[in-house]
């Protein structure tokens, strides 16, 4: 089951990444592509981020049955913290945004408020990416 939390992980990481982005340049250059396709992009990352919270839990329970240095708990514990922020957080902006965004279609500023959430929601997913590096690389955590 290790294996299924590294293959589930890295979708909804790139996608947020990638909304982000696109977010971002769809608010700087309106005409360029459709003022949705953040939206989309962060639809999509939700099963994605459920799955790797699911995998990833059952990844932890098998890690700790081995038994691991005070340390690499705490980095565990960190990383699992950011990925529960993620995955709730990403389902709750979605949600919020979906309200906004036929509430009033028209108005700018929900999308500005929303840019500002994806930035959060990414460096919350890179930083969570960098701490389960550290987690499989340095601690040798998820490996046979």
């Amino acid at each position: 089951m290790n294996y299924l939390h590294a293959f589930f992980s890295h979708f909804p990481a790139a996608l947020i990444c990638a909304a982000f982005v696109l977010h971002g340049i769809q608010i700087w250059r309106s005409y360029w592509m459709c003022r949705v396709i953040g939206f989309w992009l962060l639809g999509f990352s939700i099963p994605f981020n459920i799955l790797a919270s699911i995998t990833g839990t059952k990844s932890a329970f098998t890690a700790g049955e081995i038994g691991l240095s005070t340390e690499t708990l705490k980095l565990l514990k960190l990383h699992e913290f950011l990925g529960n922020c993620l995955t709730i957080g990403t389902l709750v902006l979605f949600l919020v945004w979906i309200y906004l965004f036929f509430r009033d279609m028209e108005n700018k500023h929900i999308d500005k408020v929303v840019f500002s959430f994806l930035g959060l929601f990414t460096i919350i997913a890179l930083t969570a990416g960098f701490v389960g590096t550290q987690l499989v690389f340095i601690h040798g955590v998820g490996t046979p």
